[in-house]
């Protein structure tokens, strides 16, 4: 497939206004240029934030989101996620096929309760107990489309490709 994509999911128990995500993000500037697919907003492409939003998940997407998945240091925006999950659970993920590169990390009960980092097969970090989401799959595109799966219980291709799912793009 080899996707180039990451961002964070949200499970929903107060629905966040898209001026609280750009925010959290420190993209208070960023205007809606339109609306998009799924598969544009996660397509090497795609510039910009996407905002989906599906039954009580918000999907926010971007390649450049930047997340701390190689250190337990935690980052300001591992600490509005900290905050954010303490009404919510919240699976943050970076896929990058191309340089087998793949990481995640979960946020449960207002806590960062697990990251993983692994590039060329090679665990670079590896923070907390494994989540439920995660047994058993393997540290590769398949296993972060896998785990996205079992966070969302959704089809990760059916929400990219069949579901005509759009999601608001902002850019600068």
């Amino acid at each position: 497939m080899g996707f180039i994509t990451g961002g964070f999911i949200v499970k929903d128990k107060e629905t966040l206004s898209d001026g609280e995500i750009l925010s959290l993000l420190g993209r208070d500037k960023f205007g809606t240029s339109n609306h998009v697919t799924m598969e544009e907003a996660t397509s090497r492409k795609f510039y910009g934030v996407g905002i989906a939003r599906i039954a009580n998940l918000t999907l926010v997407l971007g390649s450049d989101i930047i997340f701390s998945f190689e250190t337990a240091q935690l980052s300001k925006f591992d600490r509005a996620l900290e905050k954010l999950s303490r009404n919510s659970e919240i699976l943050c993920f970076s896929i990058n096929s191309v340089a087998e590169t793949y990481a995640w990390s979960v946020f449960q009960d207002g806590k960062r309760t697990r990251v993983k980092c692994v590039a060329e097969m090679k665990i670079i970090f590896d923070l907390g107990e494994e989540s439920e989401y995660e047994k058993g799959l393997e540290a590769n595109e398949a296993g972060i489309i896998k785990l996205i799966e079992n966070f969302t219980h959704l089809s990760f291709m059916e929400i990219l490709f069949e579901k005509n799912i759009e999601a608001i793009a902002y850019n600068k």
